[in-house]
């Protein structure tokens, strides 16, 4: 959760809020992010429309796939999977 200063007109966060104006009123409220397990340092703030599309964009990147390859072969050889797939590591962990 991040704590931001929000437009009381417009209810969308500013992005610096030390930018405004002195007469203006701002709110603060806490807003939910979306964190990157495999890719350390990724966080994402949902909103209207364009960020949840960049999370997706990030999910189809080729860095955040190889990262997502590397835990899952590591996964497997932790459960004794030589080269299985995401399905048979799932389904040998859950039969375990």
């Amino acid at each position: 959760m991040r704590y931001t200063a929000v437009d009381p007109q417009t209810s969308l966060p500013i992005p610096n809020a030390a930018t405004t104006h002195p007469g203006q009123k701002l709110i603060y409220k806490y807003f939910p992010r979306i964190r990157c397990h495999d890719c350390p340092g990724k966080l994402y703030t949902p909103g209207p429309a364009l960020t949840v599309d960049n999370f997706e964009v990030h999910l189809k990147n080729r860095q955040h796939k190889e990262r997502v390859e590397e835990r899952h072969a590591r996964l497997a050889k932790q459960a004794g999977i030589a080269g299985g797939s995401a399905a048979e590591i799932k389904g040998e962990l859950v039969s375990r």
